[in-house]
């Protein structure tokens, strides 16, 4: 019983640095399989936040067209859009257009600003 004893005490430490090497070695690969996760995890979540903000514009943008077409559909809106692209009357109506004057023109003066080497030696 005794030598039973001492067999473990001495042949039980060569069997405990393999076993705590092996634990080491499956703890890294699982550290390692938790971090990438982590960083899809937070790729997912930044793809999902863009998805949303497209979401939110196309919704706007399909509202604002559903009021387009609803305006468009009445006999006032298509009169209203061809006047504003086309610029035309109807018969009897007379348009008046906006021109600016010349004389009304600005100009605007610009100066030219010296570089370092012509401030230092003028030409």
């Amino acid at each position: 019983m005794e030598e039973l004893e001492l067999k473990v005490k001495r042949g039980g430490g060569a069997y405990k640095k393999v076993i705590i090497l092996a634990l080491i070695f499956l703890l890294f690969i699982l550290g390692r399989g938790t971090l990438n996760m982590f960083e899809k995890n937070k790729e997912a979540k930044k793809n999902l936040e863009d998805t949303q903000k497209n979401l939110e514009v196309l919704v706007d943008r399909k509202e604002n067209l559903e009021k387009e077409i609803s305006r468009l559909s009445t006999e006032r809106g298509i009169d209203d859009e061809i006047r504003t692209k086309f610029q035309v009357t109807k018969e009897g109506e007379k348009m008046i257009v906006l021109v600016n004057s010349p004389e009304s023109t600005t100009t605007e003066v610009v100066e030219e600003k010296e570089s370092f080497w012509q401030m230092i030696w003028p030409f």
